[in-house]
């Protein structure tokens, strides 16, 4: 499962459908987390909201402390907009982990790593 795998048209619709739902939302950001599900080819999709100010100083105390996974897991609990989002990437069955972890490495590649590379700059 990986995001590389859906084309370049795949992944702007992906990304003009995170634009309509933030719009939707009246959020400042929400992100796609695609994955391709190996066996039948389907995609599955997580869309993120843009964590408050609170939510980014919890995850870099988290990140710092306890480490960036589990900083990730927080967010993917908190910023997971479900109503938007296939069910697989929150649900509690043993069959949602794979996605689930997906969803948290998404947000440790886009999300936390920019917050921590934004902190250390200041």
């Amino acid at each position: 499962m990986e995001f590389k795998q859906l084309t370049e048209a795949e992944r702007e619709q992906y990304t003009q459908r995170a634009d309509e739902i933030a719009k939707e939302l009246n959020l400042s950001k929400v992100y796609p987390a695609v994955f391709v599900n190996p066996d039948t080819n389907d995609r599955v999709v997580c869309y993120i909201k843009e964590p408050n100010y609170m939510m980014k100083l919890v995850a870099l105390d988290k990140a710092g402390s306890i480490g960036l996974i589990m900083a990730a897991e927080e967010l993917r609990q908190n910023c997971t907009l479900t109503e938007h989002s296939d069910a697989i990437t929150y649900g509690d069955s043993p069959a949602c982990d794979p996605y689930k972890l997906g969803v948290c490495n998404y947000i440790v590649s886009n999300l936390v790593s920019s917050y921590v590379d934004q902190y250390k700059k200041k």
